[in-house]
């Protein structure tokens, strides 16, 4: 087991992904916020491209080369090779500049499920009529929020779901 940057302990063979991003990135995202997890130890900062390649312990040319790339990308308005299209800033600045760093590892996030239910909160087959019983709420049903939700909106369809899920199953288990 090898050490990595953020101090996590990962098998020596792991291909690791990392978040780098500018100051200039830094301050248009909100510098307050990405101080927080910099705290917490989410981020590394490192001064220059050098710098930056040691702790991605990368060769120094070939990561300038793709930052140079990254950037023509930006400046020409044309997607990269794997179909990215929005680039929030350049990677090579004009003066030198701090970078910070976050590896990537993969997790769940949250599903949004799949379950299809209704006002009542009931769980519906694929031909939209209600499994007698079964009641849903939060991550497991999705189509609340279309094919995605705004961040903090969960949490209110887990408490309005939530609520109507348990009296249903209430007054179900009552009948």
């Amino acid at each position: 087991m090898v050490k990595s940057l953020m101090s996590k302990t990962l098998p020596e063979k792991y291909t690791g992904a990392y978040m780098v991003l500018t100051e200039e990135a830094v301050e248009g995202f909100g510098k307050s916020t990405l101080g927080f997890y910099a705290s917490k130890g989410f981020f590394t900062q490192v001064e220059g491209v050098k710098n930056l390649a040691k702790t991605l312990d990368v060769d120094t040319e070939e990561l300038e080369k793709e930052l140079k790339d990254y950037d023509e990308h930006l400046e020409n308005k044309e997607p990269d090779q794997f179909g990215k299209t929005n680039f929030p800033g350049r990677l090579v600045p004009a003066e030198p500049t701090t970078y910070w760093v976050a590896m990537i590892t993969p997790v769940v996030h949250y599903t949004m499920g799949g379950l299809s239910i209704n006002a009542d909160a009931a769980i519906l087959r694929e031909d939209k009529t209600e499994i007698s019983g079964l009641y849903g709420a939060g991550e497991v049903t999705g189509g609340v929020h279309g094919h995605n939700r705004l961040a903090g909106n969960s949490l209110l369809e887990c408490v309005v779901f939530g609520r109507t899920a348990g009296r249903q199953a209430a007054l179900y288990a009552q009948s």
